[in-house]
């Protein structure tokens, strides 16, 4: 397949600019201009979700951990992310956020120890915690 795309916002050029190429060579020419690479993620599987009787006996029910698979399922989303080409780049800052809450705090060491950088700061932000 054919790719044709307007570029407008790399801080190298401002110009436009045509690229006929493929998805693949167009993803490798913007990762080397700076362009910043975001990947979102939802929690992975929540012990409440699959324990009632946990959630019956918790002092937090809306907080859950994650279940057993849960873990599993985070670490390997990040193995599969090193896997990709261009997720993890020296010259590249990687920023890991997360919300406050234990499930997506768990999913976040989880997918840096996928990533191979189990020790990586996690920044924690309100801002994206779920209204009750």
């Amino acid at each position: 397949h054919r790719l044709t795309m307007q570029l407008n916002d790399t801080a190298e050029d401002s110009r436009s600019a045509k690229l006929d190429d493929t998805a693949e060579d167009w993803s490798a020419k913007r990762m080397r201009k700076g362009t910043t690479r975001l990947f979102l993620m939802r929690h992975a599987e929540r012990l409440d979700h699959t324990c009632p009787a946990w959630a019956a006996q918790a002092s937090r029910p809306h907080d859950g951990p994650l279940s057993e698979l849960g873990l599993k399922q985070a670490l390997l989303a990040g193995q599969y992310m090193l896997g990709r080409e261009g997720v993890l780049q020296d010259d590249i800052p990687l920023y890991v956020r997360s919300s406050p809450l234990i499930r997506c705090v768990q999913t976040a060491a989880q997918v840096t120890a996928g990533l191979g950088v189990p020790k990586h700061a996690i920044q924690v932000d309100d801002a994206l915690c779920e209204e009750e």
